[in-house]
């Protein structure tokens, strides 16, 4: 399975989604005024490393997993 990280710079948020998640549907995968952005990863550990290191740059403790596709 692979996994979506997506970061949202403006309300300072960061998720982690299951591939096929209807987040990431409902999205289109981004945004048109580029107020976020994802990024595609092959496993869970990868993904929720990606996740804090975003989490850290954008000085947030509002990152975890997807409500409504709970990856982890």
């Amino acid at each position: 399975m692979k996994y979506s990280v997506y970061y949202n710079m403006w309300n300072c948020h960061v998720r982690v989604h299951k591939e096929g998640c209807s987040a990431i549907r409902m999205h289109g995968g981004g945004h048109a005024n580029s107020q976020g952005e994802w990024q595609d990863f092959n496993n869970i550990e990868e993904a929720k490393a990606e996740m804090k290191k975003i989490a850290k740059w954008l000085k947030t403790d509002n990152y975890g997993p997807c409500a409504k596709c709970a990856p982890f």
